[in-house]
């Protein structure tokens, strides 16, 4: 029941915002077919939907509250995660996407290799 399609930020949005509603995750992730079954949720914003839902979970389970969160990682991915901290009431700061493997190559070249 989803097509492949670019993000929908409002599909996204509406998956955050189901996030944050009473019920768990698996609760939320069922309700994802019976909202496309019931013509509520395009086959095109399913995906998207269901994206806010997962990264919308995840988010309210581990965002520290009153601390800014760093991301680091795929720009498009990073977006859709600060907009999820965003809506919880967080702060999100989109870093350099290659800092990671950055920091990686300065602790290999310091690392003592045998």
């Amino acid at each position: 029941m989803m097509a492949e399609a670019p993000t929908d930020t409002a599909a996204f949005d509406r998956g955050v915002a189901r996030a944050a509603d009473t019920g768990h995750l698996l609760h939320h992730l069922f309700g994802v077919r019976t909202l496309g079954l019931f013509g509520k949720l395009a086959d095109h914003e399913s995906a998207s939907y269901l994206s806010g839902l997962l990264i919308g979970h995840e988010v309210r389970a581990a965002q520290p509250q009153g601390l800014t969160v760093h991301l680091i990682g795929a720009a498009p991915l990073c977006e859709l995660y600060s907009r999820a901290i965003a809506a919880g009431g967080g702060n999100a700061v989109i870093e350099d996407e290659d800092a990671a493997a950055r920091g990686l190559a300065l602790i290999g070249k310091s690392a003592p290799w045998s």
